[in-house]
């Protein structure tokens, strides 16, 4: 694109929304001119935060607006409508993860791109932090063997926190496995490849509707597996935890957002053990990860690098939790 400063539009004045909203405020390059969201409430009040105009619909902005990118934070089924549309008014878009809650929104996003010539990202914030970073390069890199199987992990409250409880319907969400588990889902991938098979189990709570636990079995093409779980069933004030251990020929590679020393991950190997700093190893010591997936993707559109994560491996990551789910024992208790 070759443009010194992009001007975006922000596509729902939701949680996310407004954290992007925050991030672009710390890169210089980016200006937002806009925010668009059926609620005039919730659009004119993160409008106000940004300084810029407030539209209904992305027809009413493209009507006064047209901005270099759309970034996409809407409900999950929700994306590919919004997507298309910039797309189709020859914007460049940013869309937050998943990339849809059915493969068929995926690929009618994916052929938008290549109709329009523009380009488009999923979101996947887990590859922009440097404890996954560091995981990936170890594992290519060989230095400790090969990786002979992965475990994953996420754990969060029940959500309260989305519009109307989104998180809650499967419809909009595609409920915990898709919206919370994803991340890890794409890790995995990420790490060994496309997945030969799927099984994954589901515990419901009568209690709480909408909201699961989810524990996820995948093996690969190396006979490598990984074993995810994801957990939205943890008490009221329960933090957001996440970890990482990967079981190499000749190491263990552990990270966890508890237990491991701050900026490091944990690394044993016969009779040693070590904390890696691995917080500055990648130019984004103390950055949000946020901020840092929105530097790299407005960065890619200037530069016309290619984006980290292609629409290919989003869409990977989805047809994953598709399998999954058709190979899955829930129960409900």
């Amino acid at each position: 694109m070759g443009k010194e400063t992009l001007s975006a539009v922000i596509v729902g004045a939701g949680y996310m929304g407004k954290k992007h909203l925050e991030c672009y405020g710390n890169i210089d390059s980016v200006n937002v001119t806009g925010i668009v969201d059926l609620s005039e409430e919730k659009g004119k009040a993160l409008a106000g935060q940004g300084g810029c105009a407030w539209f209904k619909t992305l027809e009413d902005c493209f009507a006064q607006n047209k901005p270099d990118f759309v970034d996409v934070c809407l409900p999950s089924n929700l994306h590919r409508d919004a997507a298309v549309t910039a797309l189709g008014q020859g914007c460049d878009v940013l869309v937050e993860k998943p990339f849809a809650v059915e493969l068929e929104d995926i690929d009618a996003m994916i052929q938008a791109e290549k109709n329009s010539g523009r380009r488009l990202m999923v979101a996947h914030t887990c590859r922009f932090m440097p404890q996954y970073i560091y995981a990936k390069n170890a594992i290519e890199s060989g230095k400790y063997g090969k990786l002979l199987a992965a475990g994953l992990c996420r754990e969060s409250e029940t959500p309260q926190w989305s519009w109307n409880n989104w998180l809650h319907n499967k419809k909009a969400s595609g409920g915990t496995i898709l919206d919370l588990s994803i991340h890890d889902i794409d890790l995995a991938n990420w790490f060994l490849g496309t997945p030969v098979s799927f099984k994954a189990f589901e515990t419901s709570s009568v209690k709480h509707p909408g909201s699961t636990h989810i524990t996820s079995v995948l093996s690969y093409p190396s006979n490598a597996h990984a074993n995810i779980v994801a957990d939205h069933l943890m008490p009221t004030g329960y933090p957001l935890t996440a970890s990482y251990r990967l079981v190499f020929e000749q190491a263990a590679l552990e990270w966890n957002t508890v237990n491991c020393k701050p900026g490091c991950v944990f690394l044993c190997t016969a009779g040693e053990k070590t904390d890696i700093p691995v917080a500055d190893l990648f130019g984004n010591a103390s950055r949000d990860p946020y901020e840092v997936e929105l530097s790299v993707f407005t960065g890619c559109l200037r530069s016309g690098d290619p984006f980290p994560i292609s629409v290919e491996e989003a869409r990977l990551a989805v047809y994953t939790v598709t399998e999954l789910c058709r190979n899955m024992d829930a129960v409900t208790i």
